[in-house]
């Protein structure tokens, strides 16, 4: 299985097709411990395990400001017995406070993805949260997110998400994007139309891993008052685990 999926990476853009596949094998293994019942289009996948991650140290950002890394957590599905892998979900906030006399213009936020590990698929496209919007003031974060799977038909299977934060952003209405997309990353790009001087975002993504692998998140606030610009980066690594 993995020399497969190692072929197949090595030829895009199959890449999506080949989560999509190792993805219904687990689906597949979760669903015979859950016994499906008869004419249902799908599953839920339950977490074997789920911990709390450890914030990020508080960051300096210019004068009076700062912001960190807080709340995350880590859940896992059982191992699939066939391709030796799980689901990883990484749930996080970055809350940010804009330094004196300046205002929050945009957030960016990076997931990078060592060897090995991969995103998994959602409705045709990344399982990451929040989608690309034009505003978040009505998005609130899905309590069941489907992961597409193939089985000998087309269906999917949910993974829940939490919905302690309700919504995406807590403190302006920005928009997302997600720029540069790229096989060992996933960005996030907030931009607030009307700046603030605190915010919230939180985000999600599902991952599809082995186990043991680390990835790296880094997360940039910036802050304008006229010509000046400030900008900080908090980091914090991740083992999957």
């Amino acid at each position: 299985m993995r020399d497969a999926i190692r072929r197949a990476l090595a030829s895009p853009p199959p890449r999506g097709a080949v989560v999509v596949v190792v993805v219904g094998l687990l689906v597949t293994f979760a669903a015979v411990l859950l016994s499906r019942k008869p004419g249902e289009s799908g599953t839920d996948i339950p977490y074997q395990a789920q911990i709390d991650l450890p914030d990020s140290p508080t960051v300096p950002f210019g004068n009076g400001g700062n912001t960190q890394i807080v709340d995350g957590k880590l859940s896992k599905t059982e191992r699939d017995e066939t391709s030796g892998d799980r689901l990883f979900t990484i749930e996080v906030s970055l809350r940010a406070r804009a330094p004196i006399g300046m205002k929050v213009q945009s957030v960016r936020c990076q997931l990078r993805l060592p060897r090995g590990v991969h995103m998994g698929q959602s409705e045709g496209r990344r399982a990451a949260f929040p989608r690309p919007l034009a505003d978040t003031a009505d998005d609130a974060i899905k309590e069941g997110v489907p992961v597409d799977f193939l089985n000998g038909g087309t269906e999917q299977a949910a993974v829940t998400l939490r919905n302690v934060f309700f919504k995406y952003v807590r403190g302006g209405n920005p928009s997302v994007e997600w720029p540069n997309l790229d096989e060992a990353q996933h960005t996030w790009l907030w931009k607030y139309p009307t700046p603030v001087t605190r915010t919230r975002d939180n985000f999600a993504a599902i991952l599809l891993a082995g186990g043991g692998e680390t990835v790296s998140l880094a997360r940039t606030p910036e802050a304008h008052a006229g010509s000046s610009v400030e900008r900080a980066t908090v980091r914090t690594a991740i083992k999957l685990h």
